[in-house]
């Protein structure tokens, strides 16, 4: 283990834990979660999860996921746990999936509040899910790459994207969302143009699943690991 700087703690630091591989939790996420009073994890359906539990003691965040019917409202109950915790203890590290300003809506809002009570909020980066999925279906995201959320872009009638430019899409948790998706993306591609479904990303239960945008919803792959890239 090289020799790392001297670790400078913050009221609240958020860590990103990378795609799911212990192995590529970074050496700063590493000494961050070291030198925590309490680590509070946004949830514990990650794969590093288990390992992390061996070294550490952990508070997980699920709970206010089955208390609650809307994402608001989780994340309202989160952000009142940290920031209330960082008031009183301080040295709390709030860990999630990926990194913490890919696809994670709490990140924001802790910043926010934190800033009201006058708390000081460190970011420590981890692998997200878009380098994992370019690394598992060989694409350069340098080369126009779009990248969406699942649930906002089949909110939409008609996609705001750009069909020539290769797309990314995060977050693709359950069938009727895939269904929804699909209907969606069908405005904008032909019915049989040809989609890659990636399951668990950077891990090595990685999987890659070329198959026509017609047949996306057709299966029960999809959870919290599941992403979307649509070729141009």
């Amino acid at each position: 283990m090289p020799t790392l700087p001297l670790w400078r703690p913050a009221a609240i630091t958020i860590v990103g834990l990378g795609p799911g591989d212990l192995r590529d939790l970074t050496l700063g996420a590493w000494q961050a979660l070291s030198m925590a009073t309490h680590i509070v994890l946004r949830t514990e359906r990650h794969p590093c999860v288990p390992a992390l539990a061996s070294h550490f003691q952990l508070e997980s965040c699920d709970l206010f996921y089955e208390r609650h019917d809307q994402f608001q409202d989780v994340y309202a109950a989160i952000v009142q746990r940290v920031v209330g915790l960082a008031t009183e203890v301080g040295g709390v590290v709030y860990a999630v999936p990926g990194h913490p300003w890919v696809g994670e809506a709490t990140t924001a809002l802790i910043l926010a509040q934190a800033e009201a009570a006058g708390l000081d909020v460190r970011i420590v980066g981890g692998i997200s899910f878009v380098e994992t999925v370019l690394a598992a279906v060989g694409v350069d995201g340098m080369d126009g790459l779009q990248v969406a959320d699942a649930m906002l872009l089949a909110r939409q009638n008609h996609p705001k994207v750009e069909p020539g430019q290769p797309l990314l899409i995060g977050q693709l948790y359950a069938e009727w969302l895939a269904s929804d998706l699909k209907l969606t993306l069908m405005n904008a591609y032909p019915d049989e143009h040809q989609v890659i479904l990636v399951q668990a990303a950077g891990t090595d239960d990685a999987t890659v699943h070329r198959l026509p945008l017609y047949e996306l919803d057709r299966g029960d792959h999809f959870d919290h690991l599941t992403s979307l890239f649509v070729p141009p």
